[in-house]
């Protein structure tokens, strides 16, 4: 069965079977990281940067020094760039030195906590779409979608279609994504597709205990029962 270039219109009940599995899987699996409790919204806006194209296991030991060392955004941008490298080294990505102490900077000119519109989050220095919309919505209780590569993998799988390095910039993945969020519990829908895409939809994906297993193209494409998710 050959990949569609974009998905058509997913029926509107395998949309709520898909949120009611993912979101009962999260609350099973939820990850308690420390950024996910954290009530300093400097830490969680910088949690998100430090999310970008890392692993979350890697993020944690270096997320709980810059919170113990700079508990707020000024403490930061005064910080000596060479200990902010320092702590930052292990993660890699060293176009993330700069931005990191660039938003500090910004932020400390505020008084109170980052902006909670979506054009003045865009405006802060590393903060792009994902990043603002995961803030948003995990710290700010906004609704918003999130879209990232391994979200773009994961709705790919289910409903047939290729994907690529743009696929997740493109404004019809945003339409489904839009799409598949919840109006409500899109909190618990957005954590239960940060956590089941780097558990279970992983690049080389557990589809044996998939709760999604029923309904997805790629599941059954590779011989796994797939019958209408409800």
């Amino acid at each position: 069965m050959p990949l569609r270039a974009q998905p058509p219109r997913p029926p509107r009940i395998t949309i709520e079977g898909i949120r009611r599995r993912l979101i009962r899987w999260g609350g099973r699996n939820f990850r308690s990281f420390q950024w996910r409790k954290t009530r300093n919204h400097f830490h969680a806006l910088l949690a998100e940067l430090l999310l970008q194209r890392t692993r979350a296991e890697q993020v944690v030991p270096v997320f709980r020094t810059l919170a113990r060392r700079f508990p707020t955004s000024s403490s930061l941008a005064a910080a000596p760039t060479r200990l902010v490298r320092r702590v930052l080294y292990p993660l890699g990505l060293r176009w993330r030195f700069n931005s990191i102490q660039a938003l500090a900077l910004r932020l400390s000119t505020r008084r109170g906590p980052p902006p909670d519109d979506v054009d003045e989050l865009l405006a802060l220095p590393g903060v792009g779409p994902y990043a603002a919309a995961a803030y948003r919505s995990m710290h700010l209780g906004a609704r918003a979608p999130i879209v990232d590569s391994n979200v773009v993998r994961l709705y790919g799988r289910l409903f047939g279609f290729c994907t690529d390095g743009e696929t997740r910039r493109k404004a019809w993945l945003h339409d489904l994504a839009e799409r598949m969020t919840p109006q409500r519990a899109f909190q618990a829908y957005n954590y239960a597709l940060l956590d089941f895409t780097r558990a279970i939809c992983t690049p080389k994906p557990h589809c044996d205990i998939c709760p999604l297993r029923k309904g997805c193209s790629y599941g059954s494409r590779r011989g796994v029962n797939a019958q209408t998710v409800r």
